[in-house]
């Protein structure tokens, strides 16, 4: 009984640190927090993505950190090679996705340079975008849920139940912000084009 109550505290801490991480993350990524900083701190404005990326990497070290002390129990039988080659397809499909947008926008450098909160940007609809509407989430499901295959225990389990969730509702949010930004364009590309899973609409 201590060792099952010690196992579910650890999905509950799990599951409640990647909570208020996505929360945070979400929180932070709102047009609303930019547009209050962007008033308030001009001058830091241009400095916003890249603080944010640091920000992002930082809460991930951390909460990695306490995953690797806490208690675990084996869930199912460990994969190895499913495992990796989930983990694999994951790694691989965030790297040619990453291909497809401005890296320089992404991590933060455009926007010091031109001295914007946030630079102009097109409705980017090709490479895996043509297939997903978000290819770095599924890109990042496949390497927790292959990490989960590879491990076989419960806190891997619990970390990708939460992120799949999150990437689902992250997705939709997200969404909002684009219709907003582009309208009638991204309307367009949404109807012929699955959220996450490829031809499943």
């Amino acid at each position: 009984m201590p060792q099952i109550l010690s196992n579910m505290s650890s999905y509950l801490v799990v599951g409640l640190l990647w909570t208020v991480y996505f929360g945070f993350h979400s929180l932070l990524a709102s047009s609303q927090i930019k547009a209050s900083i962007q008033q308030s701190f001009p001058s830091l404005s241009p400095y916003y993505r890249l603080l944010y990326n640091f920000i992002a990497a930082a809460g991930l070290l951390g909460i990695w950190l306490v995953m690797r002390s806490l208690p675990t129990d084996m869930i199912i039988t460990s994969s190895l090679w499913p495992g990796y080659i989930l983990m694999g397809m994951g790694s691989s499909l965030g790297f040619l996705s990453l291909r497809d947008y401005d890296l320089r926008e992404f991590v933060g450098i455009r926007q010091v340079k031109e001295k914007e909160i946030e630079t102009k940007t097109s409705l980017q609809i090709s490479g895996f975008n043509q297939y997903v509407r978000h290819p770095l989430y599924l890109a990042i499901i496949l390497f927790f849920w292959g990490s989960f295959l590879r491990r076989g225990d419960s806190i891997s389990l619990a970390t990708a139940i939460t992120f799949t969730l999150y990437a689902y509702v992250g997705a939709l949010w997200e969404e909002k912000k684009l219709i907003k930004a582009f309208g009638e364009d991204y309307q367009a590309y949404k109807k012929k084009t699955a959220m996450l899973i490829p031809f499943i609409f």
